[in-house]
C-alpha cells in the first residue's frame, strides 16, 4: 500500500512530461503545416483580422490530419482540456494546456513564437459572432441563431404576409433568382424593406443566383373538367338543382356570387341571344345529355342558371341554344363552346419500376400514354432545362429528382434522351413537378459556375441585396470569378454565402474559404438536399458535422438548409424527427426554411425551439443551466 502511494507521483510526473513533449511537438507541426498551406494565399488577406482566421483554419486542418484520440484520452484522464472544443482557437487552447502542464511540472513553458498568429479563446468566439452579423445581420435577442425564410411569389403580392413572417421571427429573407421574374423579386425586396422598417426590426435580404443546375422542364397543360352537382339528401335523392353563374367573356368578373354552386363562361355571340327560359343543351365529357336552364338575368352579360343532373364540362364541350315557344321547341342554334376554364399542369405520377423518358429538350412532360389495347405506347416523359446539357452516362448510373425524393436508374441512352427506371418513389406514387432539380451523382456536371442568367440577375443582386447566395460553387476559381463580377458592379464588399452542394465543393471547401475570407465577408450554406444526393444520406450526417467544424475554425457563419420542418411548412403538421433536426440546427448561425403554405407557423415553431436550445447549447458546447427535473 505504501509502495503504491510512493510510486504514484513519479508515474504521474512521467505521464505529464510525455504529454507536454507531445503537445510541444504538435504545436511545432501545426505551425509548420499552416505556413505551408497558406503560402498560396499570402497576398489575399485584405480584410482586418482575416489572416488570423486563415491561420487558425490552417492549424485546425493540420490538427485533424491524424487520429488524435489517444492524446485526447490522456489529456482528459489528467483533468485537462481534450482539445475537443478548440475549433475557433486551436493554438490558443494548446498553449493553455502547455502552460498548465508546465506549472504542474514546476517548469517554465518552453514555447517559441509561432510563425502564424495565435487566436485566443474569447477572440475566436468574438470573430465568429462579428462575421455572422456582417453576413446574416443581427440575431434575435432571445436566440443567437437566425432564421432565414425562402420567400414565395406571395411575398411580392402581399406585404401583410411579409409582415407576419417578420413578426413570427424571420431574420433573413431569401429570394431565389431561379424562380419568379425580376419585377416580382423587386417587389419582394421593397415589401421586406418597408415592413421591417415599420416594425423596427432588422432583416437581411439574401438573393440566390440560380447557378448551372439542370431542372425538370414544363408539363403539358389541360383544362380540369368542371363537375356540376345538384343537391341530394343522405339517401341520394335530388332536393334542388345546382345553380350556375354564367358570364360572357367581356363581363368575366371571376368568382361566384352567393348561393351559386358553379361558374361558367359564355362566348359573347351566345350571350347576345340569351333570354330567360332558354336552355343550353350539351353532351358532357361522359357522353351524357344535359342542359342548363336560364332562370333569370343578373345584369348585362350575367345570368343565373340551373342544372338538375350531375355533369362534367370542359373546354371541348359543345353547347347549343334551345328556345321553346308555345310548348314546343321553336329553334336551336349550335356551334358554341363554354369558356372560362383555367389551364393546369397534368399530374405526372410515377411508381417504383415505372419507365421514364428524360428528354434532352424542354418538350412538355406528360404521363404514360396507352394505346387502344391498353398497352403503354409512350412512357411517362419529362424534359429538362438549364444552362447545362445532360452529362455522359452509362446504363446503371443513378439519377435523382427533387432533392433526392425520387430516384431512378439509367436503362438506355437514346438520341432524344435517357430512358430511366424509377427506383425510389412513395408507395402511392410520387409526383414529378416542373422546375425541380435533377442530380447525376456519379456524373459531374461541367460548366461555368456563373451562367448568362446569373450575370444578368447579378445586376439586381448587387443593387438591392445585402448578401448574395452562390449556387453550385465548386472551387476557389469559382469564388474569384464571382468576386470579379461583384467588383465590376461596385459591390466589392458584398457578403457571399457559398452553397456547398456537390462532392467537389466538399473536397475543395478549405480552398473556397481561404481564397475568399481575405476579400469578402463569407458564409457557408450546407445545402443538405443536394448533398444527400451527391454523398448519400449516411455520409451527409458525417459531412455536415465536418463542415460545421471547419467553418468554426475559419470564424465564418453556417446556414443549415434544406427540408427543416418540411412537413410543417408544406402540410401544417410536424414529426418528432423533424423537431429533433431543428434542435440540432442550433449549432449553426442560421437555419433556413423553404417556402410553403404554413411557413409562418413553421417560423414560430422554429423560433421557439431555437430560443429554448439557446440556454442549453452554444455550437456544440453544452451549457450547464439548472435542469428542470
Amino acid at each position: 500500500m505504501g509502495e503504491s502511494h510512493q510510486n504514484t507521483p513519479t508515474a504521474n510526473t512521467a505521464e505529464l512530461q510525455a504529454l507536454l513533449d507531445e503537445l510541444l511537438a504538435l504545436r511545432t507541426h501545426l505551425d509548420r503545416r499552416s505556413v505551408e498551406r497558406l503560402a498560396a494565399y499570402t497576398d489575399g488577406f485584405e480584410l482586418p483580422g482575416s489572416r488570423d482566421s486563415a491561420c487558425n483554419l490552417a492549424q485546425y486542418l493540420a490538427l485533424r490530419e491524424f487520429d488524435r484520440r489517444p492524446l485526447q484520452q490522456a489529456l482528459a484522464r489528467n483533468g485537462l482540456s481534450s482539445l475537443g472544443r478548440s475549433e475557433a482557437h486551436v493554438l490558443g487552447t494548446i498553449d493553455q494546456v502547455i502552460q498548465l502542464l508546465s506549472r504542474a511540472l514546476q517548469r517554465d513553458p518552453p514555447m517559441a513564437r509561432p510563425a502564424c498568429p495565435t487566436v485566443g479563446f474569447e477572440e475566436g468566439s468574438d470573430r465568429l459572432a462579428r462575421h455572422a452579423e456582417r453576413v446574416l445581420g443581427l440575431s434575435h435577442p432571445a436566440r443567437a441563431v437566425r432564421i432565414m425564410v425562402t420567400l414565395a411569389t406571395r411575398a411580392a403580392e402581399d406585404p401583410v404576409h411579409v409582415r407576419e413572417l417578420l413578426q413570427a421571427g424571420m431574420d433573413c429573407a431569401r429570394i431565389n433568382c431561379a424562380h419568379d421574374t425580376p419585377e416580382l423579386r423587386q417587389r419582394m425586396v421593397r415589401h421586406v424593406r418597408a415592413q421591417a422598417a415599420e416594425l423596427g426590426r432588422p432583416c437581411q435580404v439574401v438573393m440566390d443566383l440560380a447557378g448551372p443546375k439542370l431542372r425538370t422542364g414544363p408539363l403539358e397543360s389541360y383544362t380540369r373538367p368542371l363537375h356540376i352537382r345538384p343537391h341530394r339528401d343522405v339517401r341520394g335523392v335530388i332536393r334542388r338543382p345546382a345553380t350556375v353563374l354564367l358570364c360572357t367573356s367581356e363581363i368575366d368578373e371571376g368568382g361566384l356570387v352567393p348561393d351559386t354552386d358553379a361558374r361558367l363562361g359564355l362566348p359573347a355571340a351566345l350571350g347576345a341571344q340569351l333570354r330567360v327560359g332558354d336552355r343550353l343543351a350539351f353532351e358532357d365529357t361522359r357522353a351524357k345529355q344535359r342542359a342548363i336552364t336560364i332562370e333569370r338575368e343578373l345584369g348585362p352579360g350575367r345570368w343565373l342558371g340551373s342544372c338538375g343532373k350531375s355533369c362534367y364540362i370542359d373546354a371541348g364541350t359543345r353547347v347549343r341554344l334551345e328556345r321553346r315557344a308555345q310548348g314546343r321547341k321553336a329553334n336551336h342554334e349550335d356551334g358554341f363552346h363554354f369558356t372560362g376554364f383555367t389551364l393546369e399542369p397534368v399530374e405526372l405520377r410515377v411508381y417504383r419500376d415505372d419507365p421514364l423518358l428524360l428528354r434532352r429538350d424542354q418538350a412538355p412532360g406528360h404521363p404514360a400514354r396507352v394505346d387502344a389495347a391498353g398497352h403503354v405506347s409512350t412512357p411517362a416523359t419529362i424534359g429538362c432545362m438549364g444552362e447545362l446539357a445532360l452529362p455522359p452516362v452509362s446504363p446503371g448510373d443513378p439519377v435523382w429528382f427533387d432533392d433526392g425524393t425520387i430516384g431512378a436508374q439509367v436503362l438506355e441512352v437514346r438520341e432524344e434522351g435517357l430512358l430511366l427506371r424509377i427506383t425510389q418513389a412513395r408507395p402511392g406514387g410520387s409526383l414529378i413537378r416542373a422546375d425541380k432539380g435533377i442530380n447525376f451523382p456519379q456524373n459531374p456536371m461541367h460548366g461555368c459556375s456563373l451562367t448568362p442568367k446569373d450575370l444578368a440577375d447579378l445586376d439586381m443582386v448587387a443593387r438591392e441585396a445585402d448578401a448574395v447566395g452562390y449556387s453550385f460553387v465548386e472551387s476557389a476559381e469559382d469564388m474569384r470569378l464571382l468576386m470579379q463580377e461583384l467588383a465590376k458592379r461596385d459591390a466589392a464588399g458584398m457578403p457571399i454565402i457559398a452553397k456547398i452542394e456537390t462532392r467537389q465543393a466538399v473536397r475543395n471547401l478549405p480552398d473556397i474559404i481561404l481564397s475568399t475570407i481575405g476579400r469578402h465577408p463569407l458564409g457557408i450554406m450546407i445545402a443538405r438536399g443536394d448533398l444527400a444526393v451527391e454523398l448519400g444520406p449516411e455520409r451527409l450526417a458525417e459531412m455536415q458535422e465536418e463542415i460545421l467544424w471547419i467553418c468554426e475554425a475559419a470564424h465564418i457563419p453556417v446556414v443549415w438548409a434544406t427540408q427543416v420542418l418540411e412537413t410543417l411548412v408544406k402540410k401544417g403538421t410536424v414529426s418528432r424527427p423533424e423537431l429533433t433536426d431543428a434542435a440540432m440546427a442550433n449549432r449553426a448561425e442560421c437555419v433556413m426554411l423553404n417556402k410553403g403554405p404554413y411557413v409562418t407557423r413553421a417560423v414560430q415553431t422554429l423560433a421557439d425551439i431555437l430560443a429554448r436550445m439557446h440556454d442549453h447549447q452554444v455550437k456544440k458546447t453544452a451549457q450547464l443551466r439548472a435542469l428542470h427535473w
